[in-house]
């Protein structure tokens, strides 16, 4: 569980400093390339490190308990004890519970590639290409991205439809430089 696990989002961030520092002056280094298409494990994940994290993102978006427990239809004392919900969104009753979980899967995924992946690299080695392989409508990330020199990759694109809809968002961010490469290309 390294991207949502109490310990993994920290052992990645100092590996991927000492990656940055061991080849920092290697002329036969040409950047880094972060993989990050599948990530099944957070909606089971029940690691404390991620429980935790959910239920300070539910905190941020509701404010109080009691607003989350109208929403949800529920009777929680704190945020703490909020349960991801299933993955199966036909095994969900609550669809804001699901939507909440749908919405804290991107932000953590975004904050994990960002924190661990990115500015762990970018802060030791400010020169090399970093590109980073992830499918994200989140235009803050984006631009994140593009503002500090890194370049998306997206080779997870499952139809057409969505080839044209990450591209449509990757243009919509200023500077975004991008290779897409739809599944099935080379077949």
């Amino acid at each position: 569980n390294y991207c949502s696990g109490k310990y993994g989002p920290d052992r990645i961030k100092r590996f991927n400093q000492q990656l940055a520092r061991r080849f920092l002056n290697h002329p036969g280094f040409g950047g880094f390339y972060f993989e990050n298409e599948h990530f099944a494990d957070y909606f089971n994940s029940h690691d404390a490190g991620n429980r935790e994290r959910f239920a300070q993102f539910l905190q941020k978006q509701y404010g109080g308990i009691k607003f989350l427990n109208e929403k949800y239809g529920t009777d929680y004392r704190e945020f703490s004890e909020v349960r991801f919900p299933s993955a199966n969104p036909g095994l969900v009753p609550n669809r804001v519970a699901f939507s909440d979980a749908v919405k804290y899967r991107e932000w953590m995924l975004n904050q994990f590639v960002k924190d661990n992946q990115f500015d762990a690299v970018r802060n030791i080695d400010p020169k090399r290409p970093i590109i980073v392989y992830r499918i994200s409508p989140d235009y803050s990330f984006l631009k994140y991205i593009a503002d500090n020199g890194g370049i998306m990759a997206n080779g997870g694109t499952h139809s057409d439809m969505m080839s044209a809809l990450a591209r449509e968002v990757y243009n919509a961010v200023p500077g975004l430089q991008e290779r897409m490469e739809p599944h099935g290309m080379w077949e």
